[in-house]
């Protein structure tokens, strides 16, 4: 991932002999080109028009495809599954085939300000008050299996000896499925509006930024179509889930077949090619 700040050490590309190791290499040029040289291939042994495939390359993945997402959802209304040329999982061959969806949670918590040294008990301070908060948010770990609520980001204050009146909390909500999704979305509604909670006014705002990536009977027999081609080529192919999200997760809300699969170090395009040619 190249969502590192500019003057990172991650940000730096090192020549290693014959090879330049660099960011966004595996996440995503070598599944770009690993597209490209499918298609290459595919053009090969058959007319362009006979090729059932369409190939989209989006820049705005990393931001949770604001743009893009519509244009998936349009192209995906004709298809019968989809493939997201993103990272596998090492060690051995893994393809993705599960991911959790993610929500953004940012809160505002308002308080009143005052004098630090003369006047401090008239203020009610947001900063404590959102410590509070996020105490609370935190408690919401564990309490299902797979759902994180993970409090990422807080700023507040405008001056050392002001008690502070303003407070920002941005959150990172993690989970595996639709069911869980709603019910951590109520779970983090009943603290949030908890007038007992604190002092301050809570003024809150959740954005489901990808929705789940989960199993379907129509995702599970690709999936083992793939790894049966797979096995055929001499490639053991394993399933895993992933934490993190891509565009698989849109692919499968939009209702499309979907998983990801890019072998760490080598490159399956005759593998691709195989099995598209199959359908």
């Amino acid at each position: 991932d190249t969502v590192h700040p500019p003057d990172s050490d991650f940000n730096q590309l090192i020549e290693a002999g014959d090879n330049w190791v660099g960011p966004g290499v595996n996440d995503m040029k070598n599944g770009l080109l690993i597209a490209l040289y499918t298609l290459i291939i595919l053009k090969e042994l058959l007319p362009l028009e006979q090729i059932p495939l369409k190939i989209l390359f989006n820049s705005d993945e990393e931001i949770s495809s604001p743009v893009s997402r519509h244009i998936i959802e349009a192209e995906l209304k004709n298809a019968k599954g989809g493939f997201v040329f993103e990272s596998g999982r090492v060690p051995g061959d893994m393809i993705v085939t599960t991911r959790k969806g993610v929500i953004g949670l940012d809160i505002d918590v308002i308080g009143k300000p005052s004098h630090a040294g003369e006047s401090p008990s008239t203020g009610i301070n947001a900063i404590v008050d959102a410590a509070t908060i996020v105490d609370r948010l935190n408690s919401l770990n564990g309490v299902a299996a797979g759902v994180s609520v993970q409090c990422t980001e807080i700023a507040g204050g405008t001056a050392r000896n002001v008690v502070p009146d303003r407070c920002h909390i941005g959150v990172d909500i993690r989970v595996p499925d639709l069911e869980k999704q709603a019910q951590t979305l109520k779970d983090v509604t009943r603290v949030l509006e908890d007038e007992k909670l604190v002092h301050s006014q809570i003024q809150y705002e959740t954005n489901v930024k990808r929705p789940p990536f989960v199993k379907t009977e129509s995702s599970t027999k690709l999936i083992e179509k793939y790894i049966k081609t797979a096995s055929d080529l001499g490639f053991q192919i394993e399933e895993t889930s992933s934490g993190g999200v891509s565009d698989a997760n849109n692919l499968s809300s939009f209702g499309a077949v979907s998983y990801t699969h890019l072998r760490a170090h080598e490159t399956p395009e005759h593998l691709v090619c195989r099995l598209l040619l199959e359908k």
